[in-house]
């Protein structure tokens, strides 16, 4: 990966991350802005616009993956953050390995539009090495085929995280949990494969 703190000054940040391995290969372009429209705005609101290019090779599927997203962030007092923004992905499964969806043709296609907002609360004592405070995280992405997306469903992700010093050291613990529930028309089959929870 390589960071730019201060791409063309007032604190705009560049991110350029690739990875690869036997599971996931690709890339994304972050550039985020704080201090989005101010003076305008004159509370903190924050802009990110990433692009990505992911091939995603796990047991289940193998997919490519290019999308883009654009997210506000807003800080609302009390510990608490609010985001929200637009999601925009095309994905071609080339492979699946699961038998309950072998009669699908392949490559099968899918394009999302989607339209993600959370909520986050947050009263660590330090952000990158906390000693004490509790992280809790509510993540929502709703999917409509009126703006574009091929089915409709709503995903929801939760997670806690907790630390308490020890002494010498630091007691740390996370729970995540999460659901996808499709509305509509759309069946639990319709929803695409890297959209899914697996096991492990």
């Amino acid at each position: 990966g390589w960071t730019h703190r201060n791409f063309f000054g007032n604190a705009r940040r560049l991110d350029v991350q690739g990875r690869y391995s036997s599971l996931v290969g690709g890339g994304e372009v972050t550039l985020s802005q704080p201090w989005f429209l101010y003076p305008l705005v004159q509370k903190p609101l924050g802009l990110a616009v990433s692009i990505k290019a992911v091939r995603e090779t796990p047991r289940a599927y193998a997919a490519n993956r290019f999308g883009e997203t654009v997210e506000l962030t807003r800080y609302l007092g009390h510990d608490l953050t609010l985001r929200f923004g637009q999601a925009f992905e095309y994905a071609e499964i080339t492979s699946q390995k699961t038998e309950i969806d072998l009669s699908t043709e392949l490559p099968d296609q899918a394009k999302l539009h989607t339209l993600p907002f959370g909520l986050r609360f947050s009263n660590l004592d330090d952000p990158i090495t906390p000693h004490r405070g509790v992280w809790l995280d509510l993540s929502v992405e709703p999917s409509f085929r009126a703006i574009g997306s091929k089915v409709d469903y709503v995903k929801l992700i939760g997670e806690a995280r907790g630390f308490v010093p020890l002494g010498p050291v630091v007691g740390a613990a996370r729970y995540r949990m999460g659901t996808l529930e499709p509305f509509a028309s759309t069946g639990n089959l319709d929803i695409p494969k890297f959209k899914r929870f697996f096991a492990g």
